[in-house]
């Protein structure tokens, strides 16, 4: 509570969970935070392999792809992490809430504590962190009533009207990580080998006349083998 911002953030994804990794990310981007994305685990994600690049562009910070088991990447991220240390950078905030929330962040942000109060994108951050953290059976110490008082009426306010903040936040969060994942992932691309005998498969299964007749000698034959054979 108060304390002096980090001067980096150091983010370990897993790249075979890269969705559930993203939440965070856009988590530590809204508190307007220096940080770098550590993809790891890149070695397993296989067919489902992050891009790197795109991810790195749409998030607007430095990013590694690194495998620990192999030590590959480990001199790549220490070489980005002092370059982050020297010239940081905090990303760009990705998620638009709905007026519901909207009008919860603005209920609360004036009983945060001064010293949670700098910039308005940390501002609303910590409003949006004492919202989702603080109820009735948190076990936060030390944290002042007035915040504590602001955020119940935020969510009773809420309530009334239908929303669930807790829900709207999460849905609109992961709403932005779902529509953006597929352009996030590498496409392979088969050989020119296996390629050509997809198209071949094809040509034969999908024929008009042919394709019809192996259907019909598949069922033929699938019949057989469980009332005959």
């Amino acid at each position: 509570g108060g304390g002096k911002p980090p001067d980096l953030v150091v983010i370990v994804a897993d790249a075979t969970q890269l969705a559930r990794n993203l939440y965070l990310v856009l988590q530590v981007l809204e508190f307007e935070l220096p940080c770098v994305l550590c993809l790891n685990m890149m070695d397993e994600a296989e067919a489902r392999r992050p891009s790197a690049n795109a991810l790195a562009r749409w998030l607007d910070i430095p990013l590694v792809g690194t495998t620990a088991r192999t030590g590959q990447g480990i001199d790549d991220l220490a070489a980005t992490l002092a370059h982050a240390l020297e010239h940081p950078r905090t990303g760009r905030v990705l998620v638009t809430y709905s007026p519901a929330v909207e009008a919860a962040i603005a209920r609360v942000r004036d009983a945060l504590p001064e010293a949670w109060q700098s910039t308005e994108r940390r501002t609303r951050a910590a409003a949006l962190w004492a919202l989702l953290s603080m109820d009735e059976r948190d076990e936060l110490q030390g944290l002042d009533t007035q915040l504590r008082e602001r955020c119940a009426e935020a969510h009773l306010a809420a309530s009334s009207a239908g929303t669930d903040l807790d829900h709207e936040v999460i849905r609109a969060r992961y709403a932005v990580i779902d529509a953006q994942l597929p352009s996030l992932m590498e496409v392979p691309r088969p050989s020119r080998g296996k390629q050509d005998r997809t198209e071949l498969l094809d040509r034969v299964l999908l024929h008009p006349v042919l394709g019809f007749g192996i259907f019909i000698a598949i069922m033929f034959a699938l019949f057989q083998a469980l009332f005959t054979w």
